[in-house]
This record gives C-alpha cells, sequence and structure tokens, in this order.
C-alpha cells in the first residue's frame, strides 16, 4: 500500500521542484518586469496547488501507518523518515515551496508599491513618521487620517515587525504593537496592507487568504482579522478553558512554581481584558489541580485572616507558598552542603589519623569540600534549566526527544514542518538543505535530529516489546499447578470432559481433557501432539509451582494452538503447553455410558486451566449434597464428592440417562452456578419492586482511571461539531433533558478523592432517529477502559435461529416487548461515579466554567459491556420467580428485551397478555408493543400497549400478520460506484438467519470470493466485467422477497424431520424439512438450511465437499431437533444424502463420521 503512496508522491515532489527551479531566477532579479511578475502570479497559483496534492498523499500515508498493527508500524515510520527524492527528504520539499510562496508574495507586494524600498520601509517603521517619503509618495494629508505620534529618541533600537500565527490569547499584544509601529503612521494603506499580510503567519495567513496588499482590501482585512481573532468573548472563554485543563501540580517546587506562572498568565490577560468574573469558579478551578497539602497550607491561611479570599488573594497566598518552599530548598541544600564538609572534617580528625600531616588532611578536605559545592551547584542549575524545557510537541515540561505523548516519527516531523522548524538544528526560520550547523545524529550519524531518529525509535520499541514479554514471561512464571491425591474412603471425583479438538488441518480427533481449577495455563500432552501433527507456534521455559512449594520447577517446553469444537457449532481456540504423557495426573472421574455413576481412572490428554473454563462453563445442578453436574458447551460432567449413600440413591434413578442428556434445566429450577445474581450479589430490590444491579467487576475498581481528560476533548470535538448542525444539536440535546426528567441519568458533581470514570458520548443517526451512544470502551494510550475492568458475562440468551424455529409452531405466537429495557434496571448508588459523562447547562453559550455540567446514570446505560447480561439475567431470574406456565415460557422465549409466547386460541392470548403484565409490572417494568397474527386478539389490546403495524420485524424478519407469512428481503443495490467494499456491504445487509436465502446468495459469495483472491483494494473500482457480473447477480434480486408460511407444525400431527445435503467443486449445503401428517394430509415446510464455500487452499475433491455437507447436515438436524423438541415431539428423522462418492471416499481414507 505504501508503495502505491510513494509512486504517487514522487511525481508531484518532480514537478514542484520544476516550478521551484522556474521561478527562483525571477525572484532573485535585481529588476522587475511586467513579464516576470505575470509569471510569479501563475507560479504561486501552480506551487500551491503542488503541495496541496502532496499534502494530502502525505495524510494518507500516515494514515495508513496508523492503522497498521504494531508490528509492522515500526518498519514503516522508518520507511516515512528516510523516504527521499533527490537526496532531500520529501517533507523538506513542501517547507522549501512554501518558502517560495513568502517570497513571491513579498516580491508582488513590493511591486505593487513601486517606488518604496526596503531601506526606506525600515526607516519608516523604525523612526517614525518619514516626510521625505510621505512626500516622495505624494499623498494628501485630508485624505489618510494621521494619528498624533510622537518621535522615538534617537538612542532606542528600532522595532521589529511582531509575528502573528493565529493564537487568540496573543491576539492582543500583536494587535498592539502592530498598531504602534505600522497603522499609526501616514503612509499609504496598501503598503500597511503589505505590512500587516507580512507579519501574518499559519492560521492566521490562511484565514486571510483572498485579500490583496492593495489600499482598498487594507481596511476589509482589518476587519476580519479582528472578527475572527479579536473577539474578547472567545478569549476570555478560551482563557477559561486553558485554566480548567491545565496539568495537576505535584509536591516538587519546579512544578509548583510552573503552575503559579501559568495561572498567573491566565489571570493577568482576564484581568487585563477586564473579565476576571465569577471568581468562585475560578478559585475551585486553581485549587482543584494543586496537591492536597498545599490546598491545606492555603485554608489555613484563609482561616488566620479570617477573610474569605478572592482570586488575587489566592494567586498572592500561593505565591508566598512556593517562594517558601523555594527559600527552604535553597537553605537545605546549602546546609547539606556544610553538613558534608563538617562530616568529612570529624571523620578525619576522629579516626586513627594522628601520625598523618595536618596540612595535607586540611587540604584535601578544603578541595573536596570546595568541589562538592561547585558540583551541587552546577546540578542544581542544570536541574532549574532542564525544569524550564518545554517540548516541542505537547509544551509538557521534558526535553522533545522524551516526548511519549507524540511518539511516532511522521507526527514529529509534521509538527516540526508546521511550526517552520529545521529537520537538523531544530531553529526556526529555515529549512534544513540551508541549515550551517554540521551536526550529525549519535544513533545512526545521519543527517537528521536525534528525536527523529527511526532507529532510536526501533529500540524503543524493541525495549516496550522486551518488557511485555518479561511481563509475559513473569505471568508464565507465576503459573500455578494444583493436583491433590485423595486417599481417603471417599472418591473424589474431577471435572473429567471428552473433547472433538482440532488443528489447522480441520481433521477432528478425540481427546480425554480435564478442567483443572488449581492451574492457570493449560497443557497438552506429547503423544497427541505427536498423534495430530501440531505446528509448534513458540518455545517457553515455564517455572511451574506445584501446590504447597516456595520454589518452581522449570519445564523447557514448547507451546501449541489447539481449537475445541462446542456443542454449539463453535471453535474455542486455547494455548496449551506439551508436556509428557507420563507427567499428567491420573484422575478418577464419573463414567455414566451405562445409566449408573461408576468411577474411573484415566490419564487425561488435556489439561485446560481455570482461566479458560469460564468460556465452556453454563450452569451447575446439584445431584445430591456433595454430587454435582456441570453442564458445560463440550457436555455434561459430573463432579463433586461420592460416599456410599449417594452411590445408593444415584444407582436408583432410572431416569439418569435422560436427565444427563438433556442441554436445558427442569422449568422453574434455579440457577445455581457462578453468575447465578443472587449468589454473585449484584441484585437488590427497591420500595417499588425495581431491581438495583451493581457492575460485576473482574478487579478492584479503585485501579479504574477517571478518563476525564479524554472525555473532555471529545466533548470539546462533538461540540464543535453539533454547533454546524443547529437541528441535530436541539434534539441531541433534548434526549439528555428527556433522560433526566425520566431519572434515567441525575446531576452530578467531580469527586476527585475517590473512584469516578467518565465516559465520553457521541450520535448515531439513522432515518427514523437519533440515538446517543456512551463509549464505555474508550481508553487513554496505555490505560485500561470501563469495559475492561468488567465481566462480559455468560450468553444466557437463547440461539436467534432457533428462537425463530420456535416462533413457527404455535398457532397464535404473540411477541412483546420491555419499554427502555436498560433503563428499567436501576444502578446501585456505589457504582453510578463510574457512568459519568458531560455536558452543558444550556447550547446557546459557550463552553465555560459556569456552562459545564456533569451528569451521571442512575439506570443501567447501553454501551457497557455488562448491560446485556444484567438485562437478560434479570429477565431470567424475575420470570423465574414466579410459579405461572406463561412465565415458564416466557423465560426461555426470552430475546434481551423480547418476549415470544404461543398459544392456540384467542383467550389463551388475553390471559397470557393479562399475565405478563401484571409480572412485569411487579418489577416495575412495562411490556407493552404486543403483536400478533390473530387480528381479533390485537383489536382487543388497548392501543397503547399495540403495535400499530402490518408488517412488524421480528427479531429483524419482517412478518406479515396479515397473511402469517415471514420475508427475506434483498437490498435496494446502488450501482453508482461498484467497489470490494460496496459488495461486501450489500451482500452483509441481508439478513437472514434461518439460511432462506441461501441458493440466491451463494452465486454472491462466490464472486466475492474471487474479489477477495484479486487482491483489489476497498475502494477500487471493479473492471468492467466484473461490475457486469456484479449487476447480473443482483438483478435477480428484484424479482421478489422470499415468503414462506409462519407456522410449519399442526397441532396432533406427527412430525418427521428430513435433511439434504449436496456438494459442488466450490461449496456444499444442507438443508432440514419438516414433513407433518395427520390422516390423508400431509404438509412439509423448509425450516433451516446452511451453505459453505470451499476454501480456496483445500484441493478440490468431490467426495470430500460431500463428507463436508455430511457433516454440517448432521449438525443442523440435531439443532433443530433440540429446538423443535422443546414444544412437540419429533418421531422420526432421516438423512439424505448422494451415499456413492461419500462411502467410497471413506473406504479409502480413515474418516469418523459424526455421531
Amino acid at each position: 500500500m505504501s508503495g502505491t503512496i510513494r509512486s504517487s508522491i514522487a511525481p508531484s515532489i518532480v514537478r514542484l521542484k520544476k516550478y521551484l527551479e522556474e521561478v527562483r531566477p525571477v525572484i532573485d532579479a535585481t529588476e522587475r518586469t511586467d513579464e516576470g511578475v505575470e509569471l510569479l502570479q501563475k507560479m504561486i497559483v501552480k506551487i500551491r496547488r503542488a503541495i496541496a496534492l502532496v499534502e494530502e498523499k502525505v495524510e494518507k500515508w500516515e494514515k495508513y501507518i496508523k492503522d497498521l498493527p504494531a508490528n509492522d508500524r515500526g518498519a514503516e515510520e522508518a520507511i516515512f523518515s528516510r523516504y527521499a527524492i533527490e537526496e532531500r527528504h520529501f517533507l523538506e520539499w513542501i517547507d522549501s515551496g512554501r518558502e517560495a510562496i513568502d517570497d513571491i508574495e513579498i516580491v508582488l507586494a513590493e511591486g505593487s508599491d513601486g517606488r518604496s524600498t526596503q531601506s526606506e520601509i525600515s526607516e519608516e517603521i523604525g523612526v517614525g513618521l518619514n516626510r521625505t517619503n510621505q512626500a516622495r509618495r505624494n499623498i494628501n494629508a485630508e485624505e489618510v487620517p494621521v494619528r498624533s505620534e510622537q518621535m522615538l529618541p534617537a538612542h532606542l533600537p528600532r522595532t521589529r515587525l511582531p509575528e502573528f500565527y493565529g493564537d487568540t490569547l496573543r491576539w492582543p499584544e500583536f494587535w498592539q504593537a502592530f498598531e504602534r509601529t505600522v497603522d499609526c503612521l501616514n503612509i499609504d494603506n496598501g503598503l500597511k496592507a503589505h505590512y500587516l499580510i507580512q507579519c501574518l503567519r499559519g492560521k492566521a495567513k490562511r484565514a486571510i487568504l483572498g485579500y490583496r496588499p492593495i489600499s482598498e482590501h487594507y481596511v476589509p482585512l482589518k476587519d476580519a482579522l479582528i472578527r475572527q481573532f479579536g473577539n474578547e468573548k472567545a478569549i476570555r472563554d478560551t482563557l477559561h478553558a486553558e485554566l480548567i485543563s491545565l496539568p495537576v501540580a505535584n509536591e516538587s517546587i519546579g512544578s509548583l512554581r510552573s503552575y503559579l506562572e501559568e495561572v498567573e498568565r491566565i489571570c493577568r490577560s482576564l484581568t487585563a481584558m477586564g473579565y476576571l468574573e465569577d471568581e468562585a469558579i475560578v478559585i475551585m478551578a486553581i485549587k482543584n489541580k494543586l496537591p492536597r497539602n498545599i490546598v491545606l497550607e492555603l485554608l489555613k491561611m484563609e482561616k488566620s485572616e479570617k477573610n474569605e479570599w478572592n482570586v488575587d488573594r489566592l494567586r498572592q497566598g500561593l505565591a508566598d507558598v512556593v517562594s517558601l518552599r523555594e527559600e527552604a530548598q535553597r537553605c537545605t541544600q546549602n546546609l547539606n552542603t556544610r553538613s558534608v564538609q563538617n562530616r568529612g572534617i570529624i571523620q578525619v580528625n576522629g579516626g586513627n589519623q594522628r601520625n598523618f600531616n595536618n596540612n595535607r588532611v586540611q587540604g584535601r578536605r578544603f578541595d573536596s569540600a570546595r568541589v562538592f559545592s561547585l558540583q551541587t551547584r552546577q546540578r542544581q542549575q542544570r536541574n532549574e534549566n532542564r525544569s524550564n524545557f518545554r517540548c516541542l510537541f505537547c509544551q509538557d515540561q521534558h526535553l522533545a526527544g522524551n516526548c511519549t505523548r507524540v511518539k511516532y516519527i511522521h507526527a514529529r516531523m509534521r509538527m516540526l514542518s508546521e511550526q517552520n522548524r529545521c529537520l537538523l538544528c531544530l531553529k526556526k526560520g529555515h529549512a534544513k538543505i540551508d541549515c550551517r550547523n554540521k551536526i550529525r545524529c549519535n544513533v545512526c550519524n545521519g543527517d537528521h535530529n536525534r528525536i527523529i531518529c527511526p532507529k532510536l525509535v526501533e529500540k524503543e520499541r524493541k525495549g516496550e516489546d522486551e518488557g511485555k514479554s518479561e511481563a509475559r514471561e513473569k505471568n508464565i512464571t507465576k503459573a500455578n499447578v494444583l493436583s491433590v491425591e485423595n486417599r481417603g474412603k471417599d472418591e473424589v471425583l474431577l471435572m473429567k470432559a471428552d473433547f472433538k479438538i482440532c488443528a489447522d488441518n480441520a481433521i477432528t480427533y478425540s481427546a480425554t481433557g480435564i478442567f483443572d481449577s488449581g492451574s492457570t495455563v493449560n497443557f497438552i500432552s506429547d503423544e497427541k501432539i505427536k498423534e495430530m501433527r501440531l505446528k509448534k507456534i513458540n518455545k517457553a521455559d515455564l517455572n511451574i509451582y506445584p501446590f504447597m512449594q516456595k520454589h518452581p520447577t522449570r519445564l523447557g517446553t514448547a507451546c501449541y494452538l489447539v481449537k475445541i469444537l462446542t456443542d454449539r457449532d463453535e471453535t474455542e481456540e486455547i494455548v496449551a503447553y506439551k508436556i509428557k504423557k507420563n507427567l499428567m495426573p491420573s484422575i478418577k472421574y464419573a463414567d455414566i455410558t451405562t445409566g449408573e455413576i461408576k468411577t474411573s481412572e484415566i490419564v487425561p490428554d488435556i489439561l485446560i486451566s481455570i482461566k479458560h473454563f469460564w468460556r465452556f462453563f453454563n450452569q451447575v445442578k446439584h445431584l445430591s449434597d456433595y454430587l454435582f453436574k456441570v453442564e458445560t458447551s463440550v457436555g455434561p460432567i459430573i463432579c463433586g464428592e461420592i460416599i456410599n449413600k449417594d452411590k445408593k440413591e444415584i444407582s436408583q434413578n432410572k431416569n439418569l440417562v435422560a436427565i444427563l442428556g438433556s442441554k436445558e434445566t427442569k422449568e422453574g429450577e434455579d440457577m445455581n452456578n457462578f453468575w447465578n445474581l443472587e449468589t454473585i450479589d449484584t441484585v437488590k430490590r427497591s420500595e417499588h419492586g425495581r431491581y438495583i444491579v451493581k457492575w460485576p467487576w473482574k478487579v478492584d475498581k479503585s485501579n479504574l482511571a477517571s478518563n476525564f481528560s479524554l472525555s473532555y476533548k471529545r466533548f470539546l470535538s462533538l461540540f464543535e461539531k453539533l454547533k454546524k448542525t443547529p437541528e441535530l444539536f436541539e434534539k441531541y440535546d433534548n434526549i439528555i433533558r428527556d433522560d433526566e426528567k425520566r431519572g434515567v441519568i441525575e446531576l452530578a458533581e467531580r469527586n476527585k478523592d475517590n473512584v469516578e470514570h467518565f465516559l465520553p458520548h457521541h450520535p448515531v443517526i439513522t432515518p427514523k432517529k437519533i440515538r446517543i451512544v456512551y463509549d464505555a470502551s474508550a481508553r487513554v494510550k496505555g490505560g485500561k477502559s470501563l469495559n475492561d475492568h468488567l465481566y462480559r458475562g455468560p450468553i444466557i440468551m437463547p440461539d436467534l435461529a432457533g428462537l425463530l424455529i420456535r416462533f413457527r409452531i404455535p398457532k397464535i405466537a404473540m411477541w412483546s416487548d420491555i419499554e427502555k429495557a436498560f433503563h428499567a434496571l436501576e444502578l446501585d448508588p456505589e457504582d453510578r461515579e463510574v457512568v459519568k459523562f458531560i455536558w452543558v447547562k444550556d447550547i446557546r453559550e459557550p463552553i465555560s466554567l459556569k456552562n459545564i455540567q456533569y451528569y451521571r446514570f442512575s439506570k443501567v446505560p447501553f454501551g457497557v459491556i455488562s448491560s446485556p447480561f444484567l438485562l437478560s439475567a434479570t429477565v431470567s431470574h424475575h420470570l423465574g420467580l414466579v410459579d405461572d406456565p406463561v412465565a415458564k415460557i416466557a423465560k426461555k422465549n426470552a430475546y434481551v428485551d423480547n418476549l415470544l409466547i404461543g398459544v392456540e386460541t384467542k383467550q389463551e392470548g388475553w390471559d397470557a397478555y393479562i399475565r405478563l403484565k401484571e409480572i412485569f409490572k411487579s418489577a416495575d417494568m412495562n411490556l407493552r408493543e404486543f403483536i400478533t397474527n390473530n387480528e381479533q386478539l390485537n383489536s382487543s389490546l388497548p392501543i397503547e400497549d399495540r403495535l400499530e403495524k402490518s408488517e412488524p420485524k421480528v427479531l429483524g424478519i419482517p412478518w406479515n400478520i396479515k397473511n402469517d407469512k415471514i420475508i427475506v428481503k434483498f437490498p435496494l443495490i446502488n450501482y453508482v460506484k461498484i467497489t470490494k467494499r460496496n459488495v461486501l456491504c450489500q451482500l452483509a445487509s441481508i439478513f437472514d438467519p434461518l439460511g432462506f436465502a441461501s441458493p440466491s446468495l451463494l452465486e454472491a459469495k462466490l464472486f466475492f470470493q474471487s474479489l477477495w483472491e484479486s487482491k483489489k483494494e476497498w475502494d477500487e473500482n471493479l473492471r468492467e466485467e466484473d461490475a457486469k457480473e456484479w449487476i447480473n447477480i443482483t438483478k435477480a434480486w428484484e424479482t421478489h422477497d422470499i415468503e414462506l408460511d409462519r407456522r410449519i407444525i399442526q397441532c396432533g400431527y406427527r412430525c418427521q424431520l428430513h435433511v439434504f445435503s449436496d456438494a459442488s467443486k466450490n461449496a456444499y449445503a444442507a438443508c432440514v424439512y419438516v414433513l407433518t401428517r395427520n390422516n390423508d394430509t400431509t404438509m412439509i415446510h423448509l425450516v433451516y438450511a446452511r451453505n459453505r464455500l470451499r476454501p480456496k487452499k483445500m484441493p478440490i475433491s468431490i467426495p470430500r465437499m460431500e463428507l463436508l455437507g455430511v457433516v454440517i447436515a448432521t449438525r443442523i438436524i440435531k439443532f433443530v431437533e433440540r429446538q423443535i423438541g422443546i414444544e412437540v415431539k419429533v418421531f422420526d428423522s432421516f438423512y439424505l444424502f448422494d451415499p456413492v462418492l461419500s462411502l467410497d471416499f471413506s473406504l479409502n481414507f480413515q474418516v469418523t463420521f459424526p455421531n
């Protein structure tokens, strides 16, 4: 990618170089001709265009570098820093172009007033009014107003024209200086305009583009500058914001002195403008950034005076405190120096040195003391000098080479270029090619400054990587392995599981595993590695800390990537360390294959640590006092303690196998697992029944950073963007005001002494509404976000596709929605401090201390990683407390805030509506937007609880309630620009969880796969033949949408499932039909379908593809059986596939068919 960018930059630089070579002789010419002036006017336009083109490509390159992975970014930055064209860094050509533009503007300005010379201009500015020059210009005194002036005394030096870069805080001093030196002079306005344009730099110069140094433009030019930079209200607001954003001072003298100087500068500026108002807010802003001890001293001083301090007295008090501390430091340093000298005298005189020459001793003592004191003063002077340094990049008190905020070379070089600094000596006013210094980089001996050396950045990154690897090594070193052998009479069963594992070759192997709660790393036996032919990904020296041992056992090993298949047709990836099979523990486990629990011993192939156990964990339930069944995504596990009584009781249970084979718990049974809300103490009930929840913290929340600076910066950016669209601004503010009225948020204050955290926010605009999104994943560089400190929680919602399948079973399907579900959960007051955000009191006023308002959430906000789990767990918990058939059905079919109830009659539907409203009202939740396919039931529902739509969406699927059909819709295709990105967006916009559109999408998927192989850029237009092919594919989508009957099973009908699979050289697929029969009536409906493309790296083999089709056919029919089996009984299941090819392949190769 960067090669393409570099190849596009080079021609632009060459073109710019050509322009500069053409224009330089004209600029340097001693005489000006009309042809030369005309050429300069043309060339300045060309040079500006060339620079703009190069800068656009540089920005593209910088964005590309920023988006690269950390491992690749360093190499690309080195290319950026070394990229040169004709022995000059490409950014230097931009600087040369800008200098040429300045020179051309000066030449053109000089040519506009013709006869004026630079010496006369200097005399006019330096001495005052030059009568001779005035006469030569022949200006009538009546035409140009003359201010009363005084001649400068002859002994004073001539003044230089001030420069202004666009800093509003520097505007007053700049304009007063310009008025005193130029504006007050009785000279032509065109010459004044020329001087004024000459004084402007950077942002200020860009603001007056279009104005020329002629008489007619001077007054409008002045007015434009005063309007943009001389707005006193804007300057005052900027000063207030600067006061608020001052860095926090620490206890050091240098930090306190720097903070005092900044406060004095801002307050003096406010006082000079006559706007030092809102003293209470200013006082609080000053105190907030001071250490607690300093504030305590100031409060004591204020209390002793028995008068309330104003801002001036606070500044004076702070100055006194800082001065006293500086004096104390000086005294202490002098005292320390004398004490060291005296200590040397005592040691010499008091030791066993009486036979030595006293003069020699005294001489040495004097010299050593003197040298010590000089070194102390020199060191002190150096420290004072260092405290005065300001970083060129972030303006903090440190050397630019040590800046951690601006690390990347391209960003540093860009900032130096914008500041008009030389890339060699870092001084302003010239480019590197014109630099007289002959210094070299002391890191790589290159012709650049050390702070932009690519090798230095590489060393720092290498150091960071080594630090990270050391940290990882330390984490591994502290890994614990706990294996306790019980030799007592009672039998302890560990958590043994049977895994299906695979590697990159997609071949599945069986393995015996154990979940070890005392281990923090995973292990896999050497025999299983050899069998699977796993590829090593890294070497490692592992320090194992056995239980009750202080010293580790060092183990040289290697790590491997292992994929474990789950019953959700997903894979969990883990990194496991190699260990010899004979070092694996022999464990006892429960063998339940015979219908009874029998204990057996086995040596496992793989050991899963506690860190990864929670990925597989679903739930746990009691089988007896000491025995438990743990449901995991790899099957049920029996663990705990078995005594004779337990064995007897369990062996008498004839339905044990049926219980263990079910993935669903009994209706009304509590969830006795780690994530039970009552168990982890994250839920309470208010007086009105509303649930009060807490955040599930991973670690102590005291480690959470405030995030205030990041949130405040993003708030400022958001405020400026919203100001550009007043209508959106007002809607955004109305949403926040409405949330405040409804009690979703509440007013808050800064709480720096305790834990607090701020969330940035931004709008998400859809055609229907505006939604405010709060970013709980925002973090400062090197820090952690709120989401990083919280558990996500397990997914306890039902499978989306399974719920849609069950939606197609009842005669009357009724959906409803919990109104503003997340806001129906109240947040515990202790946890509200970590969900604060910043807004304004009045959007019509600018940002200032007085207008800033802090809020915090009193209800659960959407956007926090734990919010979906808290909502789903609370709804499930609440429905589980109610002993009612309707509540049990709703609990099985609740998806976040959507509920499905299936009934057979209108009366059952009405009763379910009444009961559900009562159940959720007891939790202070409002269930609304009820919709059914029964017209009479719909009309009987109250209007406020009824969804008035003829085609609502059910979990994203359109449902025509009049015809009782579900619809799969295809998107409207935009053929204006066909790129790889647009193709993927249009393909992904089709929501089809049940796979009904799989045949229609297969050709489109294959087309996108071919685009991926061609390695086209995301936004690059497709070739004409590819674009035509895509248009032909999508034309078929325009015919009509896919409609299917919602109901697939009738009451009293016998139900059969038929699964078909097939394959081609490019894809394989399977689909499940349900066949229902009652007497002479037979109905067949498509239930579920899935297809997969052949991976391009896999060799083409039709038998292999057929077998893969059989695999997904087996999986999806099991999935459909589980989902339908909840509602109705499936009597038979039939598999239909091409047996010849599949069996032929399986006879020639060892293939294990799925059970």
